[in-house]
């Protein structure tokens, strides 16, 4: 499952780096985007992308989670963490 929404977020304008961590019950992608990118456009792009493939992934899982995290004092920020409880499928 991981795999599918690094898939669909990664091309989206702006991602400096795509992170994913997967647990029993658990499924985490963290996206980076460089500064300068809207947190908020960054985040609809997220969620628009991870709505586009909702029916690909498994149908037992509970609706993703779209988050945002903003470091403001760094070089770039942490927008988005996917986060899916559930059964985790690459």
């Amino acid at each position: 499952m991981t795999r599918r929404v690094e898939e669909a977020t990664n091309p989206i304008q702006g991602v400096r780096s795509l992170t994913s961590s997967s647990f029993e019950g658990i499924a985490s992608v963290f996206i980076e985007f460089e500064l300068g990118i809207d947190p908020l456009d960054a985040q609809q792009d997220v969620r628009a992308k991870v709505d586009q493939i909702r029916d690909e992934l498994p149908d037992d899982i509970e609706t993703p989670l779209v988050l945002r995290f903003d470091r403001r004092n760094s070089r770039s920020f942490r927008s988005r963490c996917v986060r899916t409880p559930a059964r985790c499928v690459n």
